[in-house]
């Protein structure tokens, strides 16, 4: 052994390692990236244009939280995280209490904190965590006049509107890709593990 050269093979298994742990190992293909990014930007489109069609031009309030439910949908489809009962009804579960939190509580730090505190409890006790539903328990507090102005409307116009809208979009554009079915059924999922 040439002690001049270290053991290459030990350190790049350690590069890996922390790669890997970084989250940074695995890499999609480039043709995965771009249709990834082009469902997201229609979809969020669809959202936009469908719900000022819906609401009025003038009374548009869109869910911001919804462009990180585009990234879990497009990116990660096959992930629970992406499936519709987490889509809908986490972000329309977690504006609920939102609204809720706000309504008793007011807008202040606590009653932000508590909406995504027990917004993460319900989707849980749910089976409907949904990582974005977070942002969308928060806005129902902190989310300016136009949304405290909504009330209670907020968790159907345009929560609701808003993740029907992502699901259909996400539905329509992974249909026609074998290797991302949408919705992902436990069949599917045996298939894909055992081809």
């Amino acid at each position: 052994v040439n002690s001049k050269y270290p053991n290459t093979n030990s350190d790049l298994s350690v590069f890996k390692r922390v790669m890997d742990w970084l989250g940074l190992g695995k890499r999609t293909q480039l043709p995965e990236r771009w249709t990834a990014a082009l469902g997201a930007l229609l979809a969020v489109l669809a959202v936009f244009l469908a719900s000022g069609w819906a609401l009025g031009e003038e009374n548009l309030v869109v869910a911001t939280s919804m462009g990180s439910s585009a990234v879990l949908l497009f990116s990660t489809p096959h992930s629970p995280l992406s499936q519709p009962w987490p889509l809908v009804g986490g972000h329309v579960l977690a504006a609920t209490v939102g609204v809720a939190c706000a309504s008793f509580l007011g807008t202040g730090l606590l009653s932000a904190g508590l909406a995504v505190g027990i917004a993460v409890l319900v989707m849980q006790w749910t089976r409907s965590t949904h990582p974005p539903a977070g942002a969308t328990a928060l806005a129902a507090v902190i989310g300016g006049d136009a949304v405290t102005a909504l009330g209670w409307s907020f968790v159907l116009k345009p929560v609701l509107l808003n993740a029907i809208l992502l699901l259909i979009a996400g539905l329509v554009f992974n249909w026609p890709r074998r290797s991302h079915r949408y919705p992902v059924r436990a069949a599917d999922t045996v298939n894909r593990d055992n081809p």
